[in-house]
Formats: structure tokens, C-alpha cells, sequence
């Protein structure tokens, strides 16, 4: 799928999967229980824009109040994997740094196997958090979320997103 921003800063396009379960919105990160989320992305111009692949409450924001993820900011190369509780980040680990320009398709994961937070990224790059506290408490749903920076629009292709786990 090809998804194009539409070359205002600040907005974008999300795909957003919400389970139909017992829990509202999808799944819960809780100890024992696991999940997991694997894309394949090329993106025009990964530095100018911003993205974030992981499970969140919701795909309208960048920076949510709980959630699992994977998060770049427009304007920065960084990649980080982030477990945010109420508004307050519990754990930030840098994964990786993508290339400016277009990337070709990277491949990128998050596990969380219940115990340890866990990413994967191009170039064999990883970070791992052992987690067992401070979990968000809400459901979250597998969302991967793209805005444009102050670059102008752009366009990102999805060739694989992929979810799964313990609800």
C-alpha cells in the first residue's frame, strides 16, 4: 500500500487495527502475556517526517499517554522504543539511526514477550528492556502512524504489517 502525506506539517496518515475482543481497544501489555508487530517500510524521507509503529490507544498522536512503541521525530534520524505509562515515559532505548533520503524497505520489529520489551532493525540492530512494572493499563491497538515534518509531502509504502499476541 502506498500512503502519501498530504503536505501540511503536522499531518499524516495512520493504519490502525482495533481487536474486537473483550478488552475495547485490542490488546493489554501485561507481565506473562505477549505481543508483537513486524512491518516492512520504505519511506521517501525518513528524517523530514516522523513515524511510529507499536501499540498505542489510539493513531491520532505521536506522543501518547501509554503504549508500547517504536517512535522516530520529525527532523531527528533517531529510533526509539518507548514504554509510556500515564504520561510518563517509563523507558526510552535508542534502537537505531535511519539513513536520510530514501531508505529502500527496511525491516522492523517490536516483541514483547512478557517480560522484556525487545526491538529489531536494520543493520542487526536491537535494544532490550526487561520489564515487569509500570506497564500501561489501558488497551492498546497495533498502530502504525505517519506525519510529515517541515519537509512537505511525502510518501511511505507498506509492504508487510503484521501483529500478534496474548489478549
Amino acid at each position: 500500500m502506498r500512503f502519501t502525506t498530504p503536505g501540511v506539517a503536522t499531518q499524516g496518515s495512520a493504519l490502525e487495527a482495533n481487536a474486537a475482543t473483550t478488552h475495547v481497544d485490542g490488546f493489554l501489555v501485561s507481565a506473562g502475556v505477549p505481543a508483537w508487530m513486524t512491518a516492512r517500510l520504505d519511506i521517501a524521507d525518513p528524517v523530514a517526517n516522523a513515524f511510529l509503529l507499536g501499540f498505542v490507544p489510539g493513531a491520532s498522536a505521536l506522543a501518547p499517554a501509554d503504549g508500547l512503541y517504536l517512535v522516530s521525530a520529525a527532523a531527528s534520524a533517531d529510533v526509539n522504543l518507548i514504554v509510556e505509562n500515564n504520561g510518563a515515559a517509563q523507558e526510552v532505548q535508542l534502537v537505531g539511526t535511519l539513513a536520510a533520503g530514501p531508505t529502500g524497505f527496511i525491516d522492523i520489529a517490536l516483541y514483547w514477550d512478557g517480560i522484556v520489551a525487545a526491538a529489531q532493525f536494520p543493520g542487526g540492530g536491537g535494544s532490550f528492556i526487561p520489564l515487569v512494572a509500570n506497564l500501561p493499563a489501558v488497551g492498546l491497538n497495533a498502530t502504525l502512524t505517519m506525519v510529515e515534518g517541515a519537509g512537505g509531502a511525502t510518501t511511505f509504502d507498506v509492504d508487510l504489517l503484521a501483529f500478534g499476541g496474548g489478549r
